[in-house]
């Protein structure tokens, strides 16, 4: 029976994929997609085979012969929408995440996908909508990092008090989540609130008690808290 080929040649190239083998399960998929070109799943396969050898544009090919398979496939159009983003086709790959977010409403990662790419896109305003869909749909694991996207996405609207509440929901999640507590850092430095953004670094130094970059974070925010300190002392003996 050719389905039971099929699914052998699949099984062992998922083995050969998951030992880091891709050229090996690339073979595999290659007689599965042989046997049977309507069955997508080899076709997704073989597509996140090559998009781990860095061959983006064949896995794109791999992840089309999957949808030509089956057109409600979530896994062909939710990979072939990360390997267009990863070569700059933000468009393309923002039709793929909305076929998937159609294809499965309720599905966390096609809403934090879709909104990511309209983040690149710099459509801020849709990309904090899919952020918001997502965290209703998300697990309290996934919450944080969808906080801290949500969180980018008000900084860039200017909506920075909000941003500020969203990099928190984050931390009140995973206290030790160095992202939310950097961006956090970063956009009190840009509202001049040195003392405050200091104290997020001065956190991160203690779960990363060597970080150079951090160090000398704390050392700039140091050197403007005194300007800043230097400068209403004078303005007030004036």
């Amino acid at each position: 029976m050719p389905q039971v080929d099929y699914y052998a040649c699949v099984e062992k190239g998922i083995v050969h994929f998951e030992k880091g083998e891709y050229g090996k399960a690339v073979r595999c998929f290659n007689m599965a997609t042989g046997l049977a070109p309507w069955i997508d799943i080899a076709w997704i396969w073989k597509g996140l085979s090559y998009r781990h050898l860095n061959m983006l544009d064949t896995a794109i090919f791999s992840y089309n012969k999957a949808i030509e398979a089956n057109t409600e496939s979530y896994l062909a159009y939710n990979n072939m929408g990360y390997a267009l983003n990863e070569i700059g086709m933000h468009e393309e790959a923002y039709e793929c995440f909305l076929k998937v977010t159609d294809i499965m409403p309720d599905d966390m990662l096609g809403w934090r996908n879709l909104g990511f790419t309209l983040f690149q896109m710099e459509r801020y305003d849709e990309a904090l909508s899919c952020f918001e869909k997502a965290i209703t749909s998300s697990t309290e694991d996934s919450a944080a990092a969808l906080h801290v996207f949500r969180g980018n996405a008000l900084g860039k609207l200017g909506r920075t008090e909000e941003a500020l509440l969203s990099y928190d929901d984050s931390i009140s999640v995973d206290c030790r989540d160095l992202t939310a507590l950097n961006n956090k850092g970063i956009l009190l430095e840009k509202m001049e609130r040195y003392d405050e953004a200091a104290g997020c670094f001065e956190k991160i130094l203690e779960i990363i008690p060597d970080d150079i970059f951090t160090i000398k974070k704390i050392e700039e925010l140091n050197l403007k808290i005194k300007s800043t300190s230097s400068w209403a002392t004078r303005d007030h003996a004036r």
